[in-house]
């Protein structure tokens, strides 16, 4: 009785040993795996961080040649307003465009 006891504990010892080295393997596997992931989503972000800067150049030139085209037009609004004289403002607004033309050019 004690022989078969001490049999049955070794037989259950090496299965729960084979189990645990099983999922040890699987689970190294998995590591593998998600390292791998890891890296290849490191580097589609390396290349996303330099791509998004050269496709954004031309919006943020656009967006501030807007706002400078913005602060012109108010400065220039106000100053028409003060000096109430239409002719002053057409021919500096046109000043100002065409030197805006020149520096896209």
């Amino acid at each position: 009785m004690l022989i078969n006891t001490i049999e049955e504990l070794r037989n259950a010892l090496t299965r729960q040993e084979q189990e645990a080295a099983f999922m040890e393997e699987r689970l190294k596997r998995d590591h593998d795996d998600l390292q791998k992931r890891y890296q290849a989503s490191e580097l589609r972000y390396n290349e996303l961080v330099t791509q998004v800067p050269e496709s954004t150049r031309p919006l943020l030139r656009q967006i501030e040649a807007m706002q400078v085209e913005e602060q012109r037009g108010a400065a220039l609004g106000q100053r028409w307003r003060s000096t109430d004289s239409a002719p002053t403002y057409f021919s500096t607004n046109w000043a100002i465009r065409a030197m805006g033309r020149a520096r896209s050019a």
